[in-house]
């Protein structure tokens, strides 16, 4: 059906690259995207290298580092490219601050996108420009 890839990766960020790196030529032209994504640098590289998008959810508004990792997730979101960037609710799981420890709602996800929009430096209304432009590239079908 060629639909694309939802990888979501707990502390394994260097084997599914492996994997992926193994099976390139099984991958569409845009293989899909990496679901809240938590990881080192390298990882981003090699996911963003392989034609993946990168998704945020809300804890990116966490202070300090996500369990197990190295790197703060607001790092890997500003070396994300704005092209290559996908924002996500979780729902009900991982509510931004002010709601942490509360049920996530689909709503929330604008405070996810202001908060990134300021990480990055741009405006709102920019950020949600380009991420509705990666969603429907990635997700095609939607159209």
């Amino acid at each position: 059906h060629k639909l694309p890839l939802q990888i979501h990766n707990r502390h394994a960020g260097e084997d599914v690259i492996k994997i992926l790196k193994e099976h390139k030529h099984l991958l569409q032209p845009i293989p899909g995207m990496f679901h809240c994504f938590a990881a080192t640098k390298e990882v981003l590289h090699d996911a963003l290298g392989l034609g993946f998008y990168i998704g945020f959810d809300g804890n990116i508004t966490y202070p300090g580092l996500a369990p197990g990792e190295t790197v703060a997730l607001a790092d890997l979101a500003k070396a994300t490219p704005l092209d290559r960037l996908v924002i996500e609710t979780d729902s009900p799981f991982l509510a931004p601050i002010p709601n942490r420890g509360h049920r996530n709602e689909p709503a929330y996800v604008i405070i996810t996108a202001e908060y990134i929009a300021k990480l990055k430096g741009i405006s709102y209304e920019t950020l949600v420009e380009q991420t509705d432009k990666n969603v429907y590239t990635m997700f095609n079908k939607l159209r």
